[in-house]
């Protein structure tokens, strides 16, 4: 079935929150603060193809979503990036924002690629905020929402 307008919903990927954590050895008393940051979340993609002919998939398949990031560990190992999602499209495909006429983009040859949604940040981890005043923080950065767009193709 041939399908050539539908509306989607993009959720990009949160980030993932840092790490509180705190250096435990044995022959080190006081360690410091060593908690990890997080990851970014992943973003989203358009791209055209000449392998699609029609946006049938996306009727069926309206809610498109991106991974999240990974949360900060110990000993300041940061989070995973969340993996972006890329969404192939028909050449030609026009995007617009749901209910209204302005052209966010126009894929006129195959290969073109547009970043729809932005992945949130990550949050720092307690290693980020130590400073020689505050040698032992105890708080951490929560990770940060992704994008959420309603899109009309």
């Amino acid at each position: 079935m041939f399908v050539d307008q539908v509306n989607v919903i993009l959720l990009a990927g949160k980030g993932g929150s840092g790490c509180v954590s705190f250096r435990r050895e044995r022959g080190v008393p006081r360690g410091g603060p060593n908690g990890g940051r997080g990851g970014d979340g992943g973003d989203i993609h358009f791209e055209s193809t000449r392998s699609v002919n029609s946006l049938g998939f996306y009727r069926y398949h309206p809610i498109n979503k991106a991974k999240r990031g990974r949360h900060g560990e110990g000993s300041n190992r940061q989070g995973k990036r969340g993996d972006d999602l890329v969404l192939k499209v028909p050449v030609g495909t026009i995007v617009k924002p749901k209910g209204s006429e302005k052209v966010l983009f126009d894929f006129v040859t195959p290969g073109q690629r547009y970043l729809a949604a932005h992945g949130g940040k990550g949050g720092l981890g307690n290693a980020s905020y130590a400073t020689s005043r505050h040698q032992a923080p105890r708080h951490r950065q929560e990770g940060k929402d992704g994008e959420e767009l309603e899109l009309t193709l």
